[in-house]
């Protein structure tokens, strides 16, 4: 008869499931990475929307949450903060009066300085005793793990799409 068990063995950080160390390892990160921020007010996601902003420029929500993998609503919500806080602005899109473009402000900028600092700090952290070819396979692998789930059926009903498509 077949167990419902989970077999494992000797159960250790080398022989986890890798499903089980990414998981691991995300956690830690989100918490490492929020200890970092906590004098700042600024959450992760939000340092992270503020940086898409400023390596792609003004753009849509919607194109937005393609680029972060999150729901418009979620976006939404985000905005909503950023914007009380001072951080980005909306203005309607020049040629299109129904668009409205997420400009970063000065004040976005200036915070993004402190992020960039914290963002080098954690992944110094990260990478740490990991040889050059370690750190760009380890990339690599990231890179392809990312590809394989896009690929899955599952993810062509996802509300927003691979924004590293071709």
């Amino acid at each position: 008869m077949k167990s419902d068990k989970f077999e494992c063995g000797d159960f250790t950080r080398e022989n986890m499931p890798v499903q089980l160390l990414l998981a691991q390892v995300g956690h830690m990160y989100k918490w490492y990475v929020t200890n970092q921020m906590k004098d700042t007010e600024l959450k992760a996601g939000q340092a992270g929307i503020l940086a898409i902003l400023q390596m792609v420029g003004p753009m849509s929500q919607r194109e937005l949450a393609d680029h972060i993998h999150i729901t418009p609503p979620s976006v939404n919500v985000a905005v909503q903060k950023l914007e009380k806080l001072g951080y980005i602005r909306k203005e309607q899109d020049e040629k299109d009066q129904r668009m409205t473009r997420i400009h970063l402000t000065e004040r976005g900028e200036k915070i993004l300085g402190n992020m960039h600092e914290i963002l080098r700090s954690t992944e110094n952290t990260l990478l740490k005793n990991m040889s050059t070819e370690e750190k760009i396979l380890c990339r690599r692998l990231l890179l392809q793990m990312s590809d394989n789930l896009f690929q899955e059926k599952e993810f062509r009903d996802m509300p927003c799409k691979n924004p590293f498509e071709e």
